[in-house]
């Protein structure tokens, strides 16, 4: 009885909720017959088949998908807004270096050396 009440429910999520969002369009169906130790590619010639299939649906969807979304999604960026005028970098850098000699802790502070003289 559990069992029937669980089914209907799982067809009934699937058809009125799931494929009226996503649209038949969007939604693969695979055929597989599970065994007793779920799928195995190593062992069964079919899984390993059906595991090639469905990484490469998803793999070709996903790329889709993004190249679809790119140019309608593209944001020309304004590189004021991500970049700082180079001397004011540079003034920072010498200001944490200045603090960081004068800094007398356990671990010698060296990175910012190395960033500086990037």
């Amino acid at each position: 009885m559990i069992d029937e009440d669980v089914s209907k429910l799982r067809e009934s999520l699937f058809e009125d909720k799931i494929c009226k969002k996503l649209g038949s369009s969007n939604i693969e169906s695979y055929s597989l017959s599970w065994g007793h130790t779920g799928i195995n590619p190593e062992v069964h010639e079919e899984d390993k088949q059906y595991l090639d299939k469905f990484c490469g649906d998803f793999i070709s969807d996903c790329s889709a998908m993004i190249e679809k979304a790119g140019p309608v999604n593209a944001i020309p960026i304004n590189t004021s807004n991500y970049y700082t005028d180079y001397h004011e970098t540079i003034h920072h850098l010498k200001f944490c270096l200045t603090k960081c000699e004068s800094f007398f802790g356990q671990e010698d502070v060296c990175t910012l050396k190395i960033t500086l003289n990037y």
